[in-house]
């Protein structure tokens, strides 16, 4: 019997690696040749390893990647995170998600989601998110926690610092904002937002750059042009040993900020009478975004038991655009 053409190979042109298959009794043995490649054919013989001398006709077999294989043989892969596990109440938190090797994803109270992405949360109470992923060799789940913070209920004072508790506050830069004058190169209304000439306004609740939420907070934006600024004048009665602290960020997610100066001026009344006063700057200080916030503080006690106009300032840099600022309670202590 003359061989086919397609089986004139020697043993040394196929791996050492044979695949018994029984069929009708009649156990094949299949040498595999090439690089991985089946071969085309087979001989065959019977189950105590006498030779038949028959030759079996048989397709090629597929070859299969790493990835194709542990894709059959393996269950989901699933990486479940979430950006701020402790929130103040009214606050929200992120939950970013990355599944493979899965048909379906779902989350607990969320619902059938894609086998990727991100979800705003804002859960009242705390919560347990739990991530399943699902194929044809089982499911896997992951769970996250948020928890709702016990300081949720004071001010945000508080929050960014609970040794605050013990300051002596006289004044609260932030409740008296609406009383204030507020400008840049023109006149502004308090409460306004999105002006190009600029604007100022309190926020309830807002994200600075530290990835934590704060309330009743001032935000301001200086005008919309190369080293615009913009101003919040107060009246204030300095009381001995004053100090003003604040702590000033830029809001998170809000575009890519080029930088900002704040700084604080003071101006008390003139000695003599035709004497214009004029404003001391007092504190100047340049933040970046850089993920993280910045204190401010200012020793007072110059203008101790004297009536004094204070100014906080905020100038852009080359581009305002950008440059939505926070004063995060900023406040004058004794």
């Amino acid at each position: 019997m003359t061989k086919p053409n397609h089986l004139r190979r020697t043993f040394s042109e196929c791996f050492a690696m044979s695949l018994d298959v029984l069929i009708g009794g009649v156990l094949l043995v299949v040498l595999v040749c090439g690089f991985g490649t089946p071969a085309s054919a087979a001989t065959s013989r019977t189950r105590d390893g006498s030779s038949t001398g028959d030759v079996v006709q048989i397709e090629p077999v597929p070859r299969f990647t790493e990835s194709e294989v542990r894709a059959l043989i393996e269950k989901p892969s699933v990486t479940f995170t979430v950006d701020n596990p402790r929130i103040a109440s009214g606050g929200q938190a992120v939950l970013s998600w990355r599944v493979e090797n899965a048909d379906t994803a779902s989350i607990s109270g969320l619902g059938g989601v894609s086998l990727s992405g991100t979800r705003t949360v804002k859960p009242t109470e705390k919560t347990t998110y739990t991530l399943s992923a699902t194929n044809r060799n089982g499911t896997v789940s992951k769970s996250v926690t948020v928890d709702i913070s016990t300081l949720a209920v004071v001010t945000n004072l508080r929050i960014v610092a609970p040794a605050l508790l013990l300051e002596n506050v006289a004044y609260n830069f932030v409740d008296e904002a609406a009383s204030a004058t507020w400008a840049s190169s023109v006149p502004l209304t308090f409460g306004g937002a999105g002006g190009a000439r600029g604007w100022a306004r309190v926020v309830n609740s807002v994200r600075a750059e530290d990835n934590k939420d704060y309330e009743k907070v001032l935000q301001v934006s200086p005008e919309n042009k190369a080293d615009g600024f913009v101003y919040g004048e107060y009246a204030v009665a300095i009381p001995p040993n004053a100090k003003l602290r604040a702590t000033v960020s830029f809001t998170a997610g809000h575009g890519s900020p080029d930088g900002a100066t704040v700084s604080v001026q003071v101006r008390a009344p003139s000695v003599a009478r035709r004497v214009k006063p004029s404003w001391k700057q007092v504190l100047t200080k340049t933040i970046m975004r850089d993920n993280k916030l910045d204190a401010v503080e200012v020793d007072l006690s110059a203008w101790a038991n004297q009536k004094v106009s204070i100014r906080l300032v905020v100038n852009a840099h080359s581009n305002a655009t950008d440059d939505l600022v926070l004063w995060i309670a900023p406040r004058i202590i004794k």
